[in-house]
Formats: structure tokens, sequence, C-alpha cells
């Protein structure tokens, strides 16, 4: 276990470095996946895309009544 005092001498810096470090340019950098996952078309999902007010307009949910089930 480590304690505090552990912590604040390491002052939130790492004591190991990664064995693996990719190379990244920039936060949207693709580079690293592969090109079958990068080149599907965009209109891969199904579900469209809701917009500002109708996050859940048609969908109705009910809590279960402890005091109905019959566990």
């Amino acid at each position: 276990m480590v304690s505090i005092n552990q912590l604040e001498k390491i002052g939130g810096q790492r004591t190991k470095t990664p064995k693996f470090r990719p190379d990244v340019n920039g936060k949207d950098c693709t580079a690293n996946f592969d090109k079958c996952w990068t080149a599907m078309p965009l209109d891969d999902s199904p579900a469209p895309t809701p917009t500002a007010d109708d996050h859940f307009q048609g969908y109705t949910y009910v809590a279960p009544n402890r005091w109905l089930s019959s566990g």
C-alpha cells in the first residue's frame, strides 16, 4: 500500500516509463489504427443522431414496484 507521504515525495511524477509510446500527431491522429477501421463510411450507425431537445422523445420508463413483485 502506498502512503500519502510517499505520494507527496513523488510529487505526481511517474517513476516508470511506459514500454511503448505510439507516435501521435495531435488529438485527432488515427495513424495507429488499421485502415479497415479508418476507411469505414461515417454513416455506419443505424441510429440517428439526436438533436438538441428530443433525446428521450417517445421513451417511457416505469420503475419496478417492489411491493408488486413476486420475489
